[in-house]
């Protein structure tokens, strides 16, 4: 994964479209982070920055290599929350398929 990739990772991870994000980084229009993300470009040092300045959460070193955790230590427990979170909303919708699925073949069984 790129450093670009991680950054549309981060940019998803915090709910955040491009321009959300531009604006939080204190950028005055979208093309920095568009061009980040939809052209796969290398952030400069200065986009980095203003990264870690606006997101102090976030690991430098995951985003730069990729190694290690997306947020600095400590910080963890509120992703590791986010994904349980996420885990659960997944069970919920694979459910509520399975229901919809068994009406359908009900419905297909009534027809036949």
């Amino acid at each position: 994964m790129s450093v670009s990739e991680r950054i549309k990772q981060f940019i998803r991870f915090k709910n955040l479209n491009p321009n959300s994000f531009s604006k939080k980084l204190g950028l005055t229009n979208n093309v920095t982070i568009s061009r980040l993300v939809n052209e796969n470009r290398s952030p400069s040092f200065s986009t980095l920055y203003k990264i870690k300045e606006s997101f102090p959460e976030v690991n430098l070193d995951w985003l730069i290599t990729g190694k290690g955790l997306m947020l600095v230590e400590g910080l963890n427990e509120d992703y590791l929350q986010r994904i349980k979170d996420l885990e659960e909303i997944i069970e919920e919708q694979k459910d509520h398929i399975n229901i919809l699925m068994e009406t359908l073949k009900m419905q297909n069984k009534r027809k036949a």
